[in-house]
């Protein structure tokens, strides 16, 4: 069997919603793995639409659990602030099944502190999670956890490269890829290794070395380095 990941560098790209091309990258990915329930869990969803990761699989067949703390007035979107205390009831209140195909999270906060949450009970196949890229690929950081956090335009949001690999190994996924340094696309062990008709003690070996770029996307924000958490 080909080694479908290698596949996501040469892909032609293409968008209809996404910021960057996600959709044609999913796309690759949940083509090349078994399908759970074609079920998406999208955080930080906007009016369903702008800027979507998850509204062209809607049209094609996708049921979703959409949440944002502004909708936009598109009451697909469930209207929430979302923080870890209360993410999992968002969920269960919406009906999630504990295991589905995708999790897409941009919530230009206290991203990592909710996906550790979220993974804690939630098995997605496929995570695509936005990453800060000012650090570099040495440092594991994300913003000191604050239920209270709203993003005030600058760089002071989420959590690093490394912070994310981390985050992604504590629950048995593997990071499989990043776009533009802006997402992050993790895979569960079992899943992908399944895919690539592999044993998962020999997983590593089929998956390419991962680089980014140091981006400088946003104005700085003069914020102290102890506002900065360091991920062991």
């Amino acid at each position: 069997m080909s080694n479908w990941i290698n596949e996501l560098y040469t892909l032609p790209t293409w968008k209809k919603y996404s910021q960057s091309g996600e959709e044609g990258y999913i796309n690759h990915i949940l083509s090349n793995i078994k399908p759970k329930n074609k079920h998406i869990v999208d955080l930080g969803a906007w009016d369903g639409f702008h800027l979507s990761n998850s509204r062209y699989f809607i049209e094609n067949g996708y049921t979703a659990s959409l949440v944002d703390g502004d909708n936009r007035g598109n009451k697909e979107v469930h209207q929430e602030f979302i923080t870890k205390e209360n993410i999992c009831l968002i969920l269960s209140l919406l009906n999630t099944p504990a295991t589905f195909d995708l999790l897409c999270i941009d919530l230009d906060g206290n991203d990592y502190y909710i996906l550790d949450e979220i993974l804690k009970s939630y098995n997605p196949s496929v995570v695509v999670a936005e990453f800060n890229p000012i650090f570099s690929p040495d440092q594991s950081y994300a913003i000191k956890y604050n239920p209270d956090h709203t993003w005030q335009n600058n760089d002071y949001y989420g959590f690093s490269f490394l912070a994310g690999i981390k985050l992604a190994e504590k629950y048995d996924y593997t990071c499989i890829f990043q776009n533009a340094s802006l997402n992050m696309y993790f895979v569960c062990n079992k899943v992908l290794a399944e895919s690539l008709n592999v044993n998962m003690e020999d997983l590593r070996d089929h998956i390419p070395q991962i680089n980014y770029k140091v981006e400088q996307y946003h104005p700085h924000s003069n914020r102290p380095s102890s506002d900065w958490e360091l991920i062991e």
